[in-house]
């Protein structure tokens, strides 16, 4: 049986792009997309506002929970 919450496997942010509806979006390193959201208290990322604060993010971790499910990536994972 599988867990209910995964562990989620930290991985490193390449860009940051918004889709359709305005919403952000990090292409990470494994291939995967993920959105973000600054929704506190279930979301905290005050950073996203701020596009100097963005960019400093490339590079750090964030969590990739599809990874933990072990989905194929959304384009080919970057190095």
């Amino acid at each position: 049986m599988s867990p209910v919450h995964p562990t989620l496997i930290p991985r490193r942010i390449c860009e940051f792009a918004r889709d359709a509806a305005g919403e952000w979006i990090v292409h990470l390193e494994c291939g995967h997309r993920r959105h973000v959201r600054h929704r506190p208290p279930l979301s905290n990322y005050p950073w996203l506002a701020d596009p100097a604060e963005r960019a400093a993010r490339i590079g750090a971790e964030i969590e990739c929970e599809r990874c933990a499910r072990g989905e194929p990536p959304d384009e080919p994972p970057r190095s």
